[in-house]
This record gives C-alpha cells, sequence and structure tokens, in this order.
C-alpha cells in the first residue's frame, strides 16, 4: 500500500513543479504520507490555520487535542490514508496542507477530508493533495470518495465540482454531501 501511495506522490510531483515553477520565491511543497513524527508539526500546522479554518474543516471549533493529532499521524495505510504537504523550515519541514480519507463501516466509501494553509489558498496545493488522495485510494481498491462540507465552504465546494464529484441530496441543514466513483480514471 505504501508504495502505491509513494508512486502516486511521484506522479503529482512533477505537477507541482508546474503549478509553482521552478526558481519561484516559495519553495514547492513536496506530497508525502504523514508520519506518527509528524504529531508535534501537525498541531502548529492545525493551530496556525486558525478559527475559522479549522471550523471549516472539523465543521466546528476544534482545538487540537493530543488524541485528535494521534488519529491525524497514525494511519494505517489500508483502511485509512492520510498526505501531508510540506516546505522546508530551518532544520525540518513545515506542514502546510493535510489530506485524510478513512473507509466507512461498509467499507465500500471513503470519508475524506483536507485543509491548507492560508498562504497556500489559491495555489493548486487543494487539488493536487485531493488527486494525490484519489489515485491512493482507488490504487488500495476503495471504491468512492465522498465528503461533507459545510455549506459556506465556497472554495471547498468550487474544488469539489472541478474534481468531477457530484453532490447528493443535503443530510442536514447548512451541510452538503459530495462523492465520486473511484472506479472512473483520473
Amino acid at each position: 500500500m505504501r508504495q502505491r501511495l509513494l508512486a502516486a506522490l511521484r506522479h503529482h510531483a512533477a505537477r507541482l513543479a508546474q503549478v509553482w515553477g521552478a526558481g519561484g520565491s516559495e519553495p514547492a511543497p513536496r506530497l508525502r504520507p504523514v508520519d506518527a513524527q509528524d504529531l508535534g508539526a501537525m498541531g502548529r500546522y492545525l493551530m496556525d490555520l486558525g478559527t475559522e479554518r479549522r471550523r471549516l474543516r472539523f465543521h466546528g471549533g476544534v482545538n487540537p487535542s493530543e488524541r485528535l493529532l494521534s488519529q491525524m499521524t497514525r494511519v494505517d495505510g489500508r483502511s485509512q490514508l492520510a498526505l501531508v504537504a510540506v516546505v522546508p523550515a530551518g532544520e525540518g519541514e513545515l506542514i502546510v496542507g493535510e489530506a485524510c480519507c478513512q473507509l466507512d463501516r461498509s467499507r465500500r466509501c471513503a470519508e475524506f477530508a483536507i485543509s491548507v494553509a492560508q498562504l497556500w489558498e489559491g495555489s493548486g496545493l487543494a487539488r493536487a493533495l485531493l488527486e494525490a488522495l484519489l489515485r491512493s485510494a482507488a490504487a488500495s481498491g476503495m471504491g468512492r470518495m465522498a465528503c461533507e462540507v459545510l455549506a459556506d465552504n465556497a472554495r471547498m465546494i468550487t474544488l469539489l465540482a472541478r474534481t468531477g464529484f457530484e453532490p447528493e441530496p443535503v443530510a442536514e441543514a447548512g451541510v452538503q454531501r459530495w462523492q465520486i466513483s473511484l472506479a472512473e480514471p483520473r
């Protein structure tokens, strides 16, 4: 599974270089699978997102607890996939985006979520993360991918529509559900 995930990430490395251009003032983010050692960096990333971005990502006011961070950084690679976008920072890396998915109990559909740091908003990073996640999920045998989006999250709704997701009937007020079949070529 990890090999398929790495292959999908390598595929997107060239796309990232095209989107941000070589030699720009900011280093292009590198996509990679999340690791348990990312716990501290993930905590800093989520705090730096700010209250509004965390509300859009988690559908409510969330402060990153140790339990949440552990769930986000310790994934099994079979029923859960998680990616981070990182840029060099000092002696390490700074997380500037994340995407994850988890199979539902029926094992037919993977629910996913994604977030990108404000500095990278509009850069194509969210789309690159989503496409890498879709390819990895399809390679692992997941049949469908879905997400619930707050109705006021216009950027995410636009990304989903442009990526081929279809809206489903509204499940609850203020929330939209979108899905896509992973059987179709990407």
